[in-house]
Protein backbone atom coordinates (compact mmCIF):
# COMPACT_ATOMS: atom_id res chain seq x y z
CA UNK A 1 0.00 0.00 0.00
CA UNK A 2 1.20 3.46 -1.17
CA UNK A 3 1.61 5.78 2.12
CA UNK A 4 1.57 9.67 1.29
CA UNK A 5 4.30 11.65 2.57
CA UNK A 6 3.74 13.34 5.38
CA UNK A 7 1.54 16.23 4.63
CA UNK A 8 -0.68 14.62 2.02
CA UNK A 9 -4.33 14.06 2.12
CA UNK A 10 -5.44 10.59 2.95
CA UNK A 11 -8.70 9.98 1.43
CA UNK A 12 -9.80 7.25 3.69
CA UNK A 13 -8.69 5.85 7.38
CA UNK A 14 -9.80 2.61 8.27
CA UNK A 15 -12.43 2.22 10.96
CA UNK A 16 -10.14 -0.23 13.03
CA UNK A 17 -7.18 3.06 13.57
CA UNK A 18 -6.05 3.53 16.78
CA UNK A 19 -6.63 6.41 18.52
CA UNK A 20 -4.09 8.01 20.91
CA UNK A 21 -4.55 11.36 23.21
CA UNK A 22 -0.64 13.09 23.16
CA UNK A 23 0.33 16.79 23.61
CA UNK A 24 -3.50 18.34 23.62
CA UNK A 25 -4.79 17.04 20.49
CA UNK A 26 -5.93 12.95 19.16
CA UNK A 27 -3.39 11.33 17.13
CA UNK A 28 -4.63 8.29 15.05
CA UNK A 29 -2.22 5.68 14.14
CA UNK A 30 -3.34 2.76 11.20
CA UNK A 31 -1.58 0.00 9.74
CA UNK A 32 1.14 2.17 11.02
CA UNK A 33 0.93 5.26 9.42
CA UNK A 34 -0.10 8.47 11.72
CA UNK A 35 -2.49 10.91 10.95
CA UNK A 36 -4.49 13.88 12.34
CA UNK A 37 -8.19 14.88 11.50
CA UNK A 38 -8.05 18.73 10.12
CA UNK A 39 -10.74 19.90 8.37
CA UNK A 40 -12.74 17.16 7.89
CA UNK A 41 -9.57 15.52 5.90
CA UNK A 42 -7.11 12.91 6.86
CA UNK A 43 -3.54 14.52 6.93
CA UNK A 44 -0.65 12.18 7.04
CA UNK A 45 1.60 13.43 10.02
CA UNK A 46 5.18 12.11 11.08
CA UNK A 47 5.01 10.16 14.30
CA UNK A 48 5.04 12.54 17.49
CA UNK A 49 8.22 12.53 19.56
CA UNK A 50 8.07 11.74 22.26
CA UNK A 51 4.63 9.32 21.98
CA UNK A 52 4.32 5.99 24.20
CA UNK A 53 3.31 3.22 22.61
CA UNK A 54 1.88 -0.04 23.45
CA UNK A 55 3.45 -2.23 20.44
CA UNK A 56 5.19 -1.25 17.35
CA UNK A 57 3.79 -0.72 14.18
CA UNK A 58 3.82 -4.34 11.80
CA UNK A 59 6.38 -4.30 9.58
CA UNK A 60 8.79 -2.41 11.75
CA UNK A 61 12.93 -2.93 11.35
CA UNK A 62 15.09 -3.22 14.64
CA UNK A 63 18.52 -1.74 13.74
CA UNK A 64 21.16 -1.17 16.15
CA UNK A 65 22.72 2.40 16.23
CA UNK A 66 26.02 2.41 18.69
CA UNK A 67 24.89 -0.54 20.45
CA UNK A 68 21.19 0.55 21.25
CA UNK A 69 18.40 -0.97 19.47
CA UNK A 70 16.15 0.96 16.96
CA UNK A 71 12.84 -0.12 15.37
CA UNK A 72 11.98 2.17 12.49
CA UNK A 73 8.81 1.60 10.31
CA UNK A 74 7.28 4.15 7.67
CA UNK A 75 9.81 7.22 8.55
CA UNK A 76 9.62 6.95 12.62
CA UNK A 77 11.95 5.47 15.40
CA UNK A 78 10.95 3.86 18.27
CA UNK A 79 12.82 2.84 20.89
CA UNK A 80 12.33 0.27 24.04
CA UNK A 81 11.43 2.50 27.47
CA UNK A 82 11.72 -0.33 30.22
CA UNK A 83 10.75 2.20 32.91
CA UNK A 84 7.32 2.68 31.24
CA UNK A 85 7.43 -0.79 29.79
CA UNK A 86 6.52 0.58 26.31
CA UNK A 87 8.43 1.98 22.89
CA UNK A 88 8.75 5.50 22.48
CA UNK A 89 8.90 7.38 19.79
CA UNK A 90 12.39 9.13 18.98
CA UNK A 91 14.26 11.32 16.57
CA UNK A 92 16.68 9.23 13.96
CA UNK A 93 19.47 8.06 15.34
CA UNK A 94 21.55 10.11 13.24
CA UNK A 95 19.85 13.49 13.96
CA UNK A 96 19.95 12.35 17.94
CA UNK A 97 23.59 12.37 17.20
CA UNK A 98 23.84 15.55 15.81
CA UNK A 99 21.84 17.12 18.37
CA UNK A 100 24.33 15.88 21.27
CA UNK A 101 27.64 16.76 19.40
CA UNK A 102 28.40 20.67 19.91
CA UNK A 103 29.62 22.20 16.75
CA UNK A 104 33.16 22.29 15.87
CA UNK A 105 33.39 18.48 17.19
Amino acid sequence: MHRPPAGGLAGLMGRNGERYYFQGGNWFRWRGDWYRSWGGAWVVVDAPIGMLLPSLPPDSTRISWSGTPYYYANDSYYVWNPERNEYQVVASPEESRRLEVPDGE
